[in-house]
């Protein structure tokens, strides 16, 4: 496996940990019955229509986050940071094994 496969797999693995957090949040402010009834000023939080910011598994609409942009960007860096370091430290591992005599 060549580096930019690697690097490639690593970015794919945050992103879709950023997806399986996302989804989690939502689930979470959705069936939560303070967020159920909460508003941005006509807009729902969460509802099943096409009008609330978060589904029962998405968030629908990100342009009354105001920072998710920015908020994604960071933790898919810092996702990337972890399983790079994941990958590091098996390998350190790994090498140990093969050091012993």
């Amino acid at each position: 496996m060549n580096q930019t496969a690697l690097e490639k797999r690593i970015s794919d693995k945050a992103k879709n940990r950023f997806r399986l957090e996302a989804e989690k949040l939502a689930k979470l402010i959705y069936n939560n019955p303070i967020g159920r009834r909460m508003r941005i000023g006509e807009i729902k939080i969460a509802s099943n229509a096409s009008d609330g910011v978060f589904s029962e598994s998405s968030i629908r609409d990100t342009s009354y986050i105001s920072n998710y942009d920015e908020i994604k960007t960071q933790l898919i860096e810092a996702y990337e940071t972890q399983e790079m370091d994941n990958i590091l430290n098996k390998l350190e591992s790994i090498q140990y094994l093969f050091n012993q005599e």
